[in-house]
């Protein structure tokens, strides 16, 4: 009975171990789990700030997207005005030689007696010039000029034909079309209508460029432009201006903006702009411009901007990381520490279970043998019983 006592009282001392330790180890578990938690924040609060610095260098924004695109229209803006302005030139030399007709009529005189017979004949405006045609050189040769007019007349509405008229100049590879109409009369659709184009002239931007540190751009361009100035005095047409042999004054390197157009603009071949306009009657143009350019540019940009961003990215995490690296170290020693005491407090832990089931099994083997000794001692008793005489009865 001592030793089954002994025994009880050794288990429920284990259980009390077993319960402090479980304990002690819960703490020790929620302490290492909270530092986890804790140097996660941190990665996350570095891996914060670094995106919000990276923001700050962030050039992807629309407003970069039609650099050129931009510069371009200003250049177009100024030139297909001058087209406008011809257009209402020509208009006003054409009403002058119509009103000059109608100023040089006469009005018939009143005759008494007499009259007249008509005959049929043909009607023919007092002054025509029904095609004159002018060339300097020949067609195969480095220069060629050669100029045409049709339908000059002095009263459009009797020959029912538009004034027409166009230029072709050759210089080297460089040349010049214009086609154009002029319509005076009453039942025109339109003044002025024009086509044009201009192959391999060059070019030579400065203004404009200030933004990307760029000096100057110099190339050459093919210009095709239709052009029509309607009867209530707006204009509208369409175009597609084609840049070829690019070259821009070195930009500074620093500048990621001016070496990401730089690269872009010399990379290509050939930029091309397409162009929609609309010009009021008070001279005002409304441009809109797309260009083949713009996406080129803004991919350039994206790529150094990732270049950069990898840089900036590593050099601000080592500051970073630099800046509070004592304290990490602090921490990461006290938590060394803690997982120490952990893998112990497992290790005291796993001892007292290991303690708990022997103790189990020593009960247990006790319990038997407990019951196989008081199943003997039963047993001879038994025999003793049989063995003493029967005591008489009274």
């Amino acid at each position: 009975e001592k030793i089954r006592t002994d025994i009880t009282q050794t288990e429920q001392s284990l259980k009390s171990v077993k319960a402090e330790a479980a304990e002690v180890n819960r703490l020790l578990s929620s302490d290492v789990s909270s530092i986890d938690n804790r140097i996660d924040r941190i990665q996350v609060s570095i891996d914060s700030d670094l995106t919000y610095l990276e923001s700050l260098i962030d050039l992807s924004s629309g407003n970069l997207k039609s650099i050129l695109s931009s510069i371009a229209a200003g250049y177009l803006q100024e030139n297909l005005g001058r087209y406008y302005s011809y257009g209402l030139k020509a208009m006003s030399y054409a009403a002058s030689l119509s009103e000059a007709r109608k100023n040089r009529e006469k009005k018939p005189a009143v005759k008494r007696g007499g009259q007249d017979i008509p005959y049929p004949t043909t009607q023919y405006p007092k002054f025509l010039l029904q095609n004159m045609e002018l060339s300097i050189g020949s067609s195969q040769s480095a220069r060629f000029l050669a100029t045409s007019l049709q339908n000059l007349t002095s009263n459009p509405e009797l020959i029912n034909k538009p004034l027409t008229f166009s230029l072709t100049q050759k210089e080297e590879k460089r040349q010049l079309l214009i086609e154009g109409e002029i319509d005076s009369r009453s039942n025109r659709r339109h003044d002025f209508s024009l086509i044009m184009t201009a192959v391999d002239y060059p070019l030579y931007v400065r203004e404009g460029l200030e933004l990307l540190n760029i000096t100057s751009l110099k190339g050459f361009y093919t210009f095709r432009t239709d052009f029509t100035l309607d009867r209530d005095g707006t204009g509208h047409g369409q175009g597609v201006l084609e840049v070829s042999r690019v070259h821009l004054d070195t930009p500074d390197s620093r500048n990621i903006i001016a070496m990401a157009v730089y690269d872009a603009v010399t990379s290509a071949q050939v930029i091309t702009f397409k162009l929609n306009y609309e010009i009021s009657r008070d001279n005002q143009m409304h441009l809109n411009i797309t260009s083949n350019i713009d996406e080129l540019i803004m991919a350039e940009i994206s790529r150094k901007q990732n270049e950069l961003n990898s840089h900036y990215r590593d050099r601000l995490k080592a500051e970073l990381s630099e800046r509070i690296e004592a304290e990490l170290a602090k921490n990461q020693s006290l938590y060394s520490a803690l997982k120490v005491l952990q893998q112990n407090s497992n290790g005291n832990l796993s001892e007292v279970e290991s303690y708990e089931q022997v103790v189990a099994a020593k009960k247990k083997e006790m319990d038997k043998r407990i019951n196989e000794l008081q199943s003997q001692i039963e047993k001879q008793l038994d025999k003793v019983k049989q063995s003493l005489p029967s005591l008489p009865s009274f």
